[in-house]
């Protein structure tokens, strides 16, 4: 459970570093660690993934493919396939900002093959802008192009550009429109949900529990402050991220401060 916490707090920070570009903060957490493929720990894929979006932050996308591909044969395990998926995305963007736009293509072809049957869309928007550019880059590829191996579906493509289009509109105007969501695209929500600019409104004890979340509590820790279980907990804050449209603790302590839920 140490352990778990401890995890917790470093990539809420240097989620949160890098959401409000402190690159200071999150170069130096960089700098002190130090990962080996040849003592890997399955625990640290975290950590693989937090040093490539600080490359790419340091506008360093070689450094970035270098970290992703020392630690490519871990990627692929059954039980942890948005991490999977996460990996993929974030070794599309480096290839794609390194140059390397023929190797791009094809990762970004089996990305979207894995992808499309269950219609995920956040994984993408985490990616950021180069993501965008480089889905644009797909559909400007020739029909015939040897660079891309695989069929690309134009129409998924072009939900997922559709998708950046609503998310930054909704950053420029605020909370009027909800948020893309994590990984699905669900139905249609509730007005009145869409005017809070949640899917869903939350409910007083998840209103609760995420008082706790965005002030760094663990599960054990909220669960205790509630007088509830650890299980109930983790349910109640599964419920909170797929309302608020994230997937991580920094993701709703940012959506938390922009709609001022709290």
């Amino acid at each position: 459970m140490v352990i778990v916490a401890w995890r917790w707090v470093v990539d809420t920070r240097v989620q949160m570093w890098l959401a409000q570009d402190n690159l200071a903060e999150a170069s130096a957490w960089a700098a002190q660690t130090t990962l080996s493929p040849e003592a890997w720990d399955p625990l640290r894929k975290w950590e693989v993934l937090l040093l490539a979006r600080v490359a790419l932050a340091q506008q360093k996308p070689a450094q970035a493919v270098e970290t992703l591909e020392r630690f490519s044969w871990h990627r692929d395990q059954p039980a942890d396939i948005e991490k999977t998926l996460e990996w993929m995305a974030l070794y599309v963007v480096a290839l794609f900002c390194a140059g390397k736009v023929a190797q791009a293509r094809t990762v970004a072809a089996r990305l979207l093959a894995m992808t499309e049957p269950e219609d995920y869309i956040r994984v993408y928007l985490d990616a950021g802008s180069p993501m965008k550019q480089a889905l644009k880059m797909l559909l400007e590829a020739p029909p015939d192009s040897d660079a891309c191996t695989e069929a690309i579906s134009t129409s998924y493509v072009l939900r997922l550009l559709a998708a950046f289009e609503q998310e930054e509109d909704r950053l420029t105007r605020g909370s009027d429109i909800p948020p893309a969501t994590t990984y699905k695209a669900l139905p249609h929500p509730p007005q009145n949900a869409m005017q809070r600019g949640l899917i869903e409104p939350l409910s007083r004890q998840e209103q609760q529990v995420l008082r706790l979340l965005v002030g760094g509590s663990t599960y054990t820790e909220m669960a205790e402050a509630l007088i509830v279980s650890p299980n109930t907990i983790k349910t109640q804050v599964s419920s909170i991220y797929r309302k608020l449209g994230v997937s991580r603790r920094a993701e709703a302590i940012a959506m938390t401060q922009r709609l001022h839920l709290l």
